[in-house]
């Protein structure tokens, strides 16, 4: 995973970026590497060594409008992260998720009725490296997320939009043996794995078993091999690489 740090242009980019959501604010330096910008409801902090983002707005959403459909969501999100500079290629060809979301009290929560939804999450995440797909800590929600209310073409429909990417040289790499699944599994059930999706039942049905990369929210020099167990109502990631080589190869 390539590893970046900030340029003499880095602050100006990050001006530059907030402009574009329409924040024309001088920023406040939270430390040398990381700027916030303030303005007018809106909130956007810039990592300066990589160019990450985390961008939140302060609204209700008053008209109830459905968001448009799961394609034109997608579709919508990257033009508006190509928009800001941010579109990486990757991202058009990795996997999307949308949920919808409905309103309850003051929050926003899942729904499955398009009828209900108020707004929707969109996800999307690196393009699988070797037919094996990128996951995050976050089953369903990838570390390039947005909330929109309505269509998701237009950047004042945003209510938040998180962007951390790091680009992976898959030209550089180390070999470690892996373990079966079956020695997964029994890690799994040990606890030496980790569940990202919690069962509404203290038993569960494992469905499926296949291989992945993770990535996490903070900078690391390799993405790790991992298993996903997943069932109704569960998905947990155990470590692929056998127990004496973890140590090496962190």
């Amino acid at each position: 995973v390539v590893q970046s740090f900030a340029t003499l242009l880095s602050a100006e980019k990050s001006q530059a970026l907030a402009e574009k959501f329409g924040i024309s604010a001088l920023p406040q330096i939270l430390s040398e590497t990381k700027y916030e910008f303030k303005d007018q409801g809106k909130t956007l902090t810039v990592d300066l060594d990589n160019g990450n983002f985390s961008y939140i707005k302060e609204t209700t959403i008053s008209a109830k409008e459905t968001p448009d459909d799961e394609s034109r969501l997608i579709e919508g999100f990257e033009n508006v992260l190509e928009k800001l500079g941010a579109l990486k290629e990757d991202l058009r060809t990795g996997r999307t998720k949308v949920t919808l979301l409905k309103i309850e009290g003051a929050r926003l929560i899942p729904t499955e009725l398009r009828s209900e939804a108020e707004a929707a999450q969109i996800s999307l995440w690196p393009a699988p490296i070797d037919k094996k797909s990128i996951f995050t800590p976050d089953f369903n929600k990838s570390l390039v997320t947005a909330i929109v209310a309505r269509r998701a073409d237009n950047i004042e429909n945003y209510l938040s939009l998180d962007f951390t990417y790091y680009p992976v040289d898959t030209t550089t790499f180390a070999t470690y043996p892996i373990k079966g699944a079956e020695a997964a599994f029994e890690d799994l059930k040990s606890g030496k794995g980790v569940v990202v999706v919690e069962p509404e039942e203290p038993e569960v049905s494992i469905s499926s078993v296949y291989m992945g990369y993770f990535l996490g929210e903070s900078y690391s020099p390799y993405l790790q091999p991992i298993f996903v167990f997943e069932g109704p109502h569960f998905v947990a990631y155990v470590p692929a690489i056998r127990e004496e080589f973890e140590s090496q190869a962190k």
